[in-house]
């Protein structure tokens, strides 16, 4: 799925696990369960068809170029604008 999303908006060493490649990688918690608290969502948008839901799996960390993002912290990285 990511291959074909970077190939798509043109980003080159993105996509795959490579030598050569970014270190883009999520790491995820196919296991873990949640509620959607629709106050703790980082979108526009306060509503939320799943909200007060239990979801099943869950980001745990990612990695952008092989540094951990902090979400907490100032937004970092390139925007992406239509070619």
């Amino acid at each position: 799925m990511s291959a074909q999303s970077a190939a798509i908006v043109g980003l080159r060493g993105k996509g795959q696990i490579r030598p050569g490649n970014d270190a883009d990688l999520v790491i995820f918690a196919p296991d873990e369960h949640w509620v959607v608290d629709p106050a703790a969502l980082q979108h526009r948008h306060s509503v939320s068809p799943y909200a007060d839901r239990c979801l099943t799996g869950s980001i745990i960390a990612t990695y952008l170029q092989g540094r951990l993002v902090d979400f907490a912290g100032a937004p970092e990285g390139t925007l992406l604008t239509p070619q």
